[in-house]
């Protein structure tokens, strides 16, 4: 009996506890227009950062965390930490005369918290590399960005390039 009064209290504070938070939580009042401009601001200087090929401007745009996940249209694109990200950028950046990133179809979500944001659009990637000219069409973007410090950044990122055919019809 002690023991189902005492598990009984504890489920009542916590119950009283998250209550009062999640009044407290909506209590702030969030511009989420104000938001979804300055996550708009964030997005356009990381396709900036690549169309300047500019790592500092990567660098401002991004987090810097040891377990964030970065995925390219390459099967080898897979980076975990801000450090592997960073370094494949200096190399693609080197071996780039020019990139013209071009994205359309964009969709923007603000978290009612105002602190994270979802992002997706659509690429296309034109430029010269080595000499060559290369173009990538219809690229798939998304990416998770959080607030810090009054400040968006990307904390996770994947661009994918769609396959013709479905695998099943539907």
């Amino acid at each position: 009996m002690k023991r189902s009064l005492v598990f009984l209290s504890l489920v009542i504070f916590l119950a009283l506890f998250l209550s009062c938070r999640c009044q407290q939580e909506a209590a702030v009042q969030v511009d989420l227009e104000i938001e979804e401009t300055a996550v708009k601001a964030a997005m356009n200087q990381f396709w900036q950062s690549f169309e300047t090929m500019d790592i500092n401007l990567v660098s401002e745009v991004t987090g810097h965390d040891p377990d964030m996940v970065i995925i390219g249209t390459d099967a080898a694109e897979r980076w975990v930490g801000y450090e592997e990200f960073r370094t494949a950028m200096e190399q693609q950046f080197a071996a780039m005369e020019s990139f013209q990133p071009s994205v359309y179809d964009e969709v923007f979500k603000i978290h009612q918290c105002g602190e994270v944001a979802w992002y997706s659009g659509i690429a296309d990637f034109k430029g010269i590399s080595m000499g060559e000219n290369f173009e990538i069409a219809g690229i798939r973007v998304t990416a998770v960005l959080e607030k810090r410090d009054a400040k968006w950044v990307i904390v996770q990122y994947h661009g994918s390039v769609p396959v013709a055919g479905q695998i099943a019809e539907y």
